[in-house]
């Protein structure tokens, strides 16, 4: 019997980068940001992090390859997780920017110096998308929010979803950068039905929580399922 073992060649540094190349394709740096996106879900003291369901949406939709283009197409070429807001995901793009993916229509972005505007956006079939500046979160406090209220009150714009996680600091001014709950304030009405494209934060942590349900009752059926004292 022959055990003779040829002996292995080092790939030259040229060779791997061009495998990496091959393996980072556009789909793949998507999806592989997709797949590692999370949010946190409460049940009672015990907190648990869960596939994000908007970026596990984005993923099983028939238009996801069509996105994948798109976002090659603007020079997006490194993704990583960064967070969600009530109806989108947002990924860090690059070192200084946000890609923010969603579904349905692209939310109103009143072109005002308080809000954010985006250098890229559309829509890709039934989904949209959204590249902007990256916002410094971290120097951004309660007392900003108020502020940005106020100011957007006096041109004309109510805050619905006022809070400190949809600002941020661009080149030392604070702007909102997720507009989805910035509405004229002439044109609310109790007969103005809401966006059936957008969800709340109530409805996308109940989708969460029934998701873990299913998932605990499926492994107390096999027997797998760990018990939590709270």
């Amino acid at each position: 019997m022959n055990n003779y073992v040829g002996s292995v060649q080092k790939l030259s540094g040229r060779a791997i980068k061009r495998i990496e190349r091959v393996a980072e394709t556009p789909s793949t740096i998507l999806r592989d940001a997709l797949l590692a996106s999370t949010r946190k879900v409460n049940f009672g003291a015990y907190v648990d992090e869960w596939p994000d369901p908007i970026a596990q949406d984005i993923l099983h939709s028939r238009d996801f390859s069509a996105l994948v283009n798109r976002i090659h197409e603007i020079g997006v070429v490194t993704l990583e997780p960064l967070g969600g807001g009530a109806s989108s995901v947002a990924l860090k793009a690059g070192e200084d920017k946000v890609l923010r993916l969603g579904m349905g229509d692209l939310a109103i972005r009143p072109d005002i110096p308080e809000v954010l505007q985006t250098l890229a956006s559309g829509t890709v079939g039934y989904l949209r998308y959204e590249l902007t500046e990256r916002a410094d979160t971290e120097s951004v406090s309660d007392a900003d929010a108020l502020r940005m209220r106020e100011v957007l009150r006096t041109k004309g714009f109510d805050w619905g979803e006022m809070g400190v996680d949809n600002i941020g600091r661009i080149h030392g001014r604070v702007v909102v950068f997720d507009p989805g709950g910035i509405t004229p304030i002439a044109s609310r009405s109790s007969d103005v039905k809401p966006s059936v494209s957008r969800e709340s934060n109530a409805e996308i942590l109940t989708r969460l929580r029934w998701d873990a349900f299913q998932i605990g009752e499926s492994l107390a059926y096999t027997g797998e399922a760990k018990c939590k004292t709270q």
